[in-house]
């Protein structure tokens, strides 16, 4: 159960950070950048509901598989959240917020979890205890929710495709100049107009 759990959040982790941090960043194109809240909640859905399968099934395939994808879709808030925190904490004071942030993270999320969940396996069974994840993700789901419907946008700059240039990007471009206009999608844009 170690290594099954251990190998899924590495996989999960990669996957979900990725695919939040580009659905968000394609909402926010569409909606503004409320759609750092309103993703990470929204994945928390299909999280919540595949996190409580996982715990309640007793196949090993079925219940690696819903482990798997939940643990995917509840990895999903990492990039959106982690924008929006360091868009609103000022440039001063981003390596004291950031550090914080992950410090509460860990002290309020995988170090008080073993000693409640044993506890509560000890008093009353270790099913019953494991439904507390999907409760915990499902909480943090309705909390973003709240922060979407409840708080003003916040003014994070929200650029178009066309200019978001990406950091490989920007290093091909300072390193190796000839590659300009794969590099510049605007650019290239203007060149194709000019042609035409």
């Amino acid at each position: 159960s170690g290594l099954v759990l251990s190998g899924s959040c590495i996989i999960s982790g990669i996957g979900g950070t990725v695919l939040g941090s580009k659905v968000a960043d394609s909402a926010a194109r569409r909606i503004g950048s409320g759609a750092y809240f309103l993703v990470p909640a929204a994945f928390m859905v299909p999280a919540t509901a595949l996190v409580a399968l996982s715990v309640n099934l007793k196949e090993k395939l079925p219940l690696i598989i819903a482990l798997v994808l939940g643990e995917t879709c509840f990895f999903s808030y990492q990039a959106p959240i982690t924008a929006l925190s360091m868009s609103m904490i000022p440039v001063h004071t981003r390596a004291r917020g950031s550090s914080l942030q992950i410090l509460l993270c860990h002290v309020l999320g995988d170090v008080i979890s073993p000693p409640i969940i044993g506890k509560i396996s000890v008093s009353s069974s270790l099913r019953v205890a494991l439904q507390l994840p999907w409760v915990a993700v499902l909480i943090a789901g309705l909390t973003w929710g709240a922060g979407y419907f409840c708080l003003a946008p916040p003014p994070m700059e929200i650029k178009p495709k066309a200019n978001d240039q990406g950091t490989l990007c920007v290093l091909l471009h300072r390193g190796i100049s000839c590659l300009d206009h794969f590099c510049d999608d605007s650019d290239h844009s203007d060149e194709q107009k000019d042609a035409e």
